[in-house]
């Protein structure tokens, strides 16, 4: 499975991301092969999203100044220390206990330079989140000519 010598950083853009994202994070604490760190990039949070953070060891609060979208993203990988960066969404809860694992273990190939993983709304995220979750991968989940092999949990 993933290579236990490649440090992964998971990066989460945040945006008044609430209670539940600690869910997230203790599931993503609780997979089988641990993150170096998990970023979260944040959007200009009003809420609790600083002390939600500030609770988990491996995780830092990142203010990025960027609007939502691709500058923000290229924005928080520059901070990410990883040698891979995983992207989750701030309600996308991990499928199960070895998700990291099965996302990260097609980078043992030399050849593979990026790997996609379905991402599921949490059951306490906002509904139209789950629902833009859902047709973003439905749609992604189709690209032609990318090489895919199939899905990461």
């Amino acid at each position: 499975m993933g290579d236990p010598a490649l440090s992964i950083s998971i990066v989460i853009p945040t945006l008044n991301a609430g209670r539940a994202f600690g869910t997230i994070l203790h599931r993503i604490m609780g997979q089988g092969q641990a993150p170096l760190e998990i970023v979260c990039a944040d959007l200009g949070s009003t809420d609790g999203t600083r002390h939600i953070v500030s609770q988990f060891p491996l995780a830092r609060f990142v203010e990025i100044a960027e609007p939502p979208g691709p500058k923000s993203w290229n924005g928080a990988m520059e901070v990410a220390r990883g040698d891979v960066v995983v992207f989750l969404a701030q309600d996308a809860v991990p499928g199960n206990g070895d998700w990291l694992t099965h996302l990260t273990a097609p980078f043992m190939d030399p050849s593979v330079g990026g790997v996609y993983g379905r991402q599921e709304a949490s059951l306490e995220s906002d509904p139209l989140s789950g629902f833009r979750l859902g047709q973003r991968f439905c749609r992604e989940a189709h690209w032609p000519g990318l090489g895919a092999t199939g899905g990461a949990g």
